[in-house]
């Protein structure tokens, strides 16, 4: 983000609507980000994860997110409910 863009609420904004979208399917996030860039994160409910500093180049910090509800259940397949992939090859 340029330095003038800096502290005008579009990243606040960007995140708070990515966020809703993610909590409403219940989904984990990652993201990838500069130390400038953490507090940002930290507010939405990102943790600061490992940063590693790149070869003549920045830092890189990883961060990651639970959903709102942090109970993450895994999708329900056919395969766990003891179903076929195809209704028509049932026995």
């Amino acid at each position: 983000m340029s330095p003038s863009a800096r502290r005008s609420g579009h990243g606040t904004s960007l995140l708070s609507h990515h966020r809703s979208r993610l909590d409403h399917v219940n989904l984990l996030s990652w993201t990838s980000t500069t130390p400038d860039a953490q507090s940002l994160h930290v507010r939405h409910g990102y943790i600061p994860g490992s940063a590693i500093q790149l070869p003549e180049g920045p830092i890189i910090c990883s961060m990651r997110r639970s959903p709102l509800h942090g109970d993450i259940h895994p999708t329900r397949t056919a395969a766990a409910e003891g179903q076929t992939s195809h209704p028509r090859l049932r026995p």
